[in-house]
């Protein structure tokens, strides 16, 4: 009789595991019975455990389950917004008697529960803003169009009524050191990932425990064992016969009829894991499309520096393209292969890599973990890399190595807007190559001979003096040489030789100072500011570096002993004569 009274609620279009678990929203119809366990909570819904049924949020939870059914969005999202859902109503149980959730009442409570967020934010201190922003975010967008179906953003307007700040993102360390750093956690890992498929052998597999593991950086040794049991303890100190013939038969190497997919399915998953993150790390595949990837026997062909490894079917074509990896990965890849065959995980399961279960079988969408990798990597310190950010350096490496946007995007089997709009990450050294590729291409300082001072001025362009220039000084006139000194076209170079030339270029104009004698109506001979204007650019220059500070310092010795810069020596020479 309760069951006819209560509409279908559950979500058809999430999956559900093998012991019928998924999504269902009669739940929220009875107050408390959304925290209670999903395994009992439909027996004692029919025992009466949670009271009668709550007729006033039946339109409200209706509305709700249209919206989740229809969205186009992936399971995982849609679990998302059921478990936002859930924590709402949870929070609506927990209030007095007197709160009612209907469809008339929701935006009001909204409008609460974010408050007690806010609360637990600033007060309780037991919940980050990023996380509360996150749930009131999720929670808008199922019941902002719910509420208000005829708005157009009805979920931001919602949203933003509850006002509560984003969380700033954390902003990423950039620099040389910072990415060489994160190279270098990725091949930590990926070298631990290849000591643990190395050391799990089949023989490893079927042998006696525990397994000691070489981890390859350090030289520490990683003893890897399938359960609790603590394989430190010396077995004749067990008191118990009982207990000491269990650890005895545990630790001993398994018999030929007992299958290792039973007795060792810790092991096994260990290795499939560890292999499925090296493939997402060599073929930029996501979690998704490797989970589900179908085992099939593999065509390796050619490409470069690559293969490109192609499924081989029966039918007449050829194949289709599968995904590409580097020439030295298909000797692991064959090797996984061939241990997959040993242990007959083929012959149940026609994925590649076939996860094994004991007990309860997650649901189709559900991606695979990795918390014991994780836990193994923590106890170890070893960074861990996960999935995701595995494909992100991939990308970032290989667009850095080429250069070339169009390949990496066709090798990570992504769009070039979506390559550069989401995986590329600049960094410095890639930044500063660029930088500087783009100066020595188009700043004519940069093309000119080093050592030599440049115009930067083009071939239409009119000599511009400086804005402090003094009266007394030389005008830029692009005839003499003084001229440019005061012009803003005009660029010094950090050079020995271009320190020689500016010391014998004062040398000159010290000598022709000498020679004229200016009237009493000039108060200041010219050669005066162009000497001080040499001296300053030659202090400057020294005070740069101390290698700069050598040069200046060389190139006065080499104007004491007459070695004079070939582009001023003549004049220099025929000035002496004079004086």
């Amino acid at each position: 009789m309760l069951d006819r009274a209560i509409p279908d609620l559950r979500i058809r279009s999430i999956p559900v595991g093998p012991r019928g678990y998924g999504c269902d929203l009669k739940r929220f119809l009875f107050r408390g019975a959304a925290s209670n366990s999903r395994r009992c909570v439909d027996e004692c819904i029919a025992k009466g455990d949670f009271g009668p049924l709550l007729t006033e949020r039946l339109e409200l939870l209706e509305s709700i389950h249209a919206l989740i059914e229809g969205a186009s969005l992936s399971p995982s999202s849609k679990i998302s917004w059921c478990g936002k859902v859930s924590g709402f109503i949870q929070w609506v149980d927990r209030q007095s008697g007197d709160t009612h959730l209907t469809l008339a009442t929701a935006k009001d409570l909204f409008l609460d529960y974010a408050d007690h967020l806010k609360q637990r934010v600033r007060i309780e201190k037991d919940l980050k803003v990023g996380s509360a922003y996150s749930v009131l975010t999720t929670l808008s967008r199922v019941l902002g169009p719910v509420l208000d179906p005829d708005v157009q953003g009805a979920h931001r307007a919602l949203r933003d009524l509850a006002s509560i700040p984003q969380s700033k993102s954390s902003k990423r360390s950039r620099g040389i050191h910072a990415d060489k750093q994160r190279l270098d956690d990725t091949f930590k890992f990926g070298r631990f990932l290849g000591d643990v498929c190395a050391a799990l052998t089949m023989e490893a597999v079927r042998g006696p425990l525990p397994i000691d593991v070489a981890v390859a950086d350090d030289g520490q040794t990683w003893r890897l064992v399938p359960t609790q049991l603590n394989f430190d303890l010396d077995i004749d100190q067990i008191r118990w016969k009982q207990s000491r013939e269990r650890a005895l038969r545990v630790r001993a190497a398994l018999p030929p009829n007992v299958d290792a997919k039973e007795a060792r399915t810790s092991l096994i998953n260990l290795r499939i894991r560890a292999e499925m993150l090296i493939f997402i790390a060599q073929t930029s595949m996501n979690l998704t499309q490797v989970k589900g990837l179908p085992r099939a026997k593999y065509r390796w062909q050619v490409n470069d520096e690559n293969y490109i490894v192609r499924a081989v079917y029966k039918a007449r074509r050829q194949g289709v393209a599968r995904f590409m990896v580097f020439r030295s990965y298909r000797g692991h890849f064959t090797r996984y292969i061939a241990w997959l065959d040993e242990l007959g995980l083929s012959e149940e399961d026609d994925r590649l890599f076939p996860i094994l279960y004991r007990s309860q079988i997650p649901a189709a969408h559900s991606p695979p973990h990795f918390d014991t990798i994780h836990r193994h990597c923590r106890n170890l310190g070893i960074p861990y890399v996960g999935p995701q950010e595995l494909r992100r350096t991939r990308v970032n490496w290989l667009l850095r190595r080429s250069r070339d946007p169009d390949l990496t995007a066709e090798m990570a089997a992504h769009t070039k807007e979506t390559l550069l709009r989401i995986y590329e990450d600049g960094d410095l050294q890639s930044a500063s190559q660029e930088i500087g590729a783009y100066y020595a291409k188009n700043d004519p300082a940069l093309l000119q001979q080093r050592g030599r001072p440049v115009c930067l001025k083009g071939n239409d362009a009119a000599p511009h003096p400086l804005p402090d220039i003094p009266e007394e000084a030389p005008q830029p006139d692009c005839v003499t040489p003084e001229g440019c000194l005061w012009c803003e076209h005009f660029r010094d170079v950090l050079a020995p030789d271009y320190c020689w030339r500016l010391a014998s270029h004062r040398h000159l104009k010290s000598l022709e100072v000498s020679l004229f004698h200016p009237p009493a109506s000039e108060s200041i001979h010219p050669g005066y500011l162009v000497i001080d204007r040499l001296n300053m650019k030659l202090k400057a220059i020294a005070a740069s570096s101390v290698a700069c500070a050598d040069w200046v310092k060389d190139a006065e010795e080499q104007i004491r002993e007459g070695d004079y810069h070939p582009h001023w020596a003549n004049l220099i020479e025929i000035v002496e004569g004079l004086v």
